[in-house]
């Protein structure tokens, strides 16, 4: 399962993995190695994250519930996904392809960054 993290320019060290779980799991295999789900809080962590991706979606550590919560820090976001049009629970998955930060059904599997330095 779980290698190595990379160290990127951002300052940050990020690992990828590529195979699929919910989100909820991939929280779960986060915390079992004391790691956490990426928190992309800066315009750098973005690109480093968007680069890296290829042609995939991966899950990062934003939830809802309430209201958008990084799932390490609690601290809120006011991110909206474009596809957020209700107000229905979901979480966070982040695409190259699409160039955004969208709203899945938190079943849905994806893989998933995990953040090293968080």
């Amino acid at each position: 399962m779980f290698n190595e993290c990379h160290h990127y320019p951002a300052g940050n060290t990020f690992h990828k993995e590529t195979f699929s779980v919910s989100w909820d799991d991939a929280k779960m295999s986060c915390d079992r190695m004391n790691l956490a789900l990426v928190q992309i809080n800066n315009e750098k962590i973005n690109d480093v994250i968007k680069k890296k991706l290829g042609h995939d979606s991966v899950w990062i550590g934003l939830s809802r519930t309430t209201g958008w919560y990084w799932s390490e820090s609690g601290e809120g976001h006011d991110f909206i996904p474009t596809n957020d049009d209700d107000d229905n629970d979901g979480c966070a998955a982040v695409s190259v392809k699409n160039e955004s930060w969208f709203k899945q059904s938190c079943t849905n599997l994806l893989p998933f960054y995990l953040q090293c330095d968080y």
